[in-house]
């Protein structure tokens, strides 16, 4: 395994820290992202070398996109639907985040969503709401481990694994201009997501809108956990929060065209 730390310069350690105490996240944001190890399950050698740190644990630094850049030579994973370790950050990334339920629960979202909100009838997959956690029914899923939590409030930028017949995905961070711009994990309503330009439908309710329709859309990340918007995970290795409104504005696949947040309106999100 080989880690690649081009990326990690000075100006990208400056933004981590000017960002590490407005960040309204928990667990895998802060004890990952920002390499906060004396709070991480994963202390002492191990979590530093992950996180490519040197000095004491208290250290702010990037962990979990250099965990994604650990996973091959600054390659991403590759998306294989309907397998099991190809298809979800969960898999992924085990090894590093220990195995651990609890880091893939935002502390704003940890309780398990009500099996029965959405309109649509499909007991084993449930997405989640902006408040609650996502939950998959593992042993029928056929792409987890039957043995995995099935449970979490975080989701993944799809577009960024390789997929055979889609030339839009990233693939490998040497694929991607500007590293600042695009979103690796996120706030998020479903475990990931193929984000377009398309606008979420508006809805009074949370449930008049998350149907089958939306849920593996932009919609999975439009949401306002914290304050107005969220928190994500950059492929330059900082951890940022956002205005939901923002989400436009990164370039989510190689040919994804970005909109200003000031033509994004997002007033009627109350939820």
């Amino acid at each position: 395994m080989e880690f690649c730390f081009g990326e990690v310069n000075a100006e990208v350690i400056k933004r981590q820290r000017f960002y590490a105490d407005r960040i309204a996240c928990g667990d895998l944001y802060y004890r990952v992202a920002f390499g906060d190890f004396d709070a991480c399950p994963l202390k002492g050698k191990r979590a530093r070398q992950i996180g490519g740190l040197q000095g004491s644990s208290s250290s702010v630094g990037p962990v979990l996109p250099i965990v994604y850049r650990g996973l091959g030579r600054c390659k991403l994973p590759t998306f294989v639907g309907g397998t099991v370790g190809q298809t979800t950050y969960m898999e992924s990334l085990r090894d590093y985040y220990g195995d651990i339920n609890k880091m893939r629960t935002c502390p704003s979202a940890g309780k398990i969503v009500p099996r029965d909100w959405t309109n649509w009838d499909n007991s084993n997959n449930i997405p989640g709401q902006t408040f609650k956690a996502w939950y998959i029914n593992t042993s029928e899923s056929g792409w987890m481990a039957d043995d995995d939590w099935g449970v979490g409030s975080y989701g993944e930028n799809s577009w960024i694994r390789k997929t055979a017949g889609t030339p839009e995905t990233w693939g490998s961070f040497a694929n991607m201009k500007r590293v600042s711009e695009v979103p690796l994990l996120l706030d998020a309503r479903w475990n990931n997501a193929w984000a377009t330009d398309e606008l979420p439908p508006q809805a009074a309710t949370e449930p008049e809108q998350y149907n089958i329709n939306v849920w593996r859309t932009m919609a999975t990340f439009a949401t306002k956990r914290h304050g107005n918007g969220l928190c994500a995970i950059m492929a330059d290795m900082s951890a940022i929060p956002i205005d939901a409104e923002e989400l436009w504005e990164f370039k989510w696949h190689r040919d994804f065209v970005k909109t200003n947040a000031e033509d994004i309106d997002l007033s009627w999100l109350k939820w």
